[in-house]
């Protein structure tokens, strides 16, 4: 899983102005911070080239949802701020799945859903 965030440890409010792109693995202590040098499909090629299934962030443009997409990494949307507060929420299962609606092209936020 992975999270746009500025300092690594808070998601950052919107995925395209993050810094850095925090990947965890659930169940581990490994992590692994990145800086954003690449956007849009390079980035999302990369992400999947990497590994990454699954990115959760507070807001996000409709084109890189949509490349997300295409590489099949799942967006999860969330209004919590601290990763590792998702991270325990994620293991446990009790972080719900809130997608945008479909064809909506605005800027993603779970808070409009």
């Amino acid at each position: 899983m992975a999270f746009p965030t500025d300092d690594g440890v808070t998601i950052s409010r919107h995925f395209g102005r993050a810094k850095y792109l925090l990947i965890a693995e659930l169940g581990s202590t490994w992590r692994k911070l990145t800086i954003l040098e690449q956007r849009g499909h390079r980035l999302a090629r990369t992400l999947k080239n990497e590994g990454v299934e699954e990115i959760t962030c507070r807001n996000m443009g409709a084109g890189m949802f949509k490349w997300l997409g295409e590489f099949g990494i799942k967006v999860i949307y969330t209004d919590k701020t601290e990763i590792d507060s998702v991270i325990r929420d994620t293991a446990t299962a009790s972080l719900p799945l809130l997608p945008p609606e479909s064809g909506d092209k605005k800027a993603y936020d779970c808070k409009q859903l």
